[in-house]
């Protein structure tokens, strides 16, 4: 039993995420008819959620729309699998969602 519980362990490190984030001034925010939420903060458009019943997206959509209004970075954070350098920003590409998804959103001070 013991050994189960080790190896189960073992396994589940071994599958662990890195996180990276891409923060910058807030060229586009839009959302779609797909009702997906779209931002550029420098990287290319990311496809960030959905705001379809989905309240954390939502409240995405408004601090995005606060920081361009205020010209002020946006920050997203998302989740890879070996990934921790926001220089993977730019690898997402445009119009597209990043490999594992958005997990955070924040203005930064």
């Amino acid at each position: 039993m013991k050994g189960l519980i080790f190896l189960g362990i073992f396994l589940l490190s071994t599958h662990s995420f890195a996180n990276y984030y891409c923060s910058g001034l807030v060229e586009i925010v839009g959302v779609a008819k797909d009702t997906h939420l779209y931002v550029d903060n420098g990287y290319g458009v990311h496809k960030i959620c959905s705001v379809a019943n989905d309240d954390h997206c939502n409240s995405w959509l408004s601090m995005a729309l606060s920081a361009q209004a205020q010209k002020r970075e946006f920050s997203v954070s998302h989740t890879h699998a070996t990934e921790t350098s926001s220089s993977a920003c730019s690898s997402i590409g445009s119009w597209v969602a990043s490999e594992f998804g958005a997990y955070y959103a924040h203005i930064p001070k």
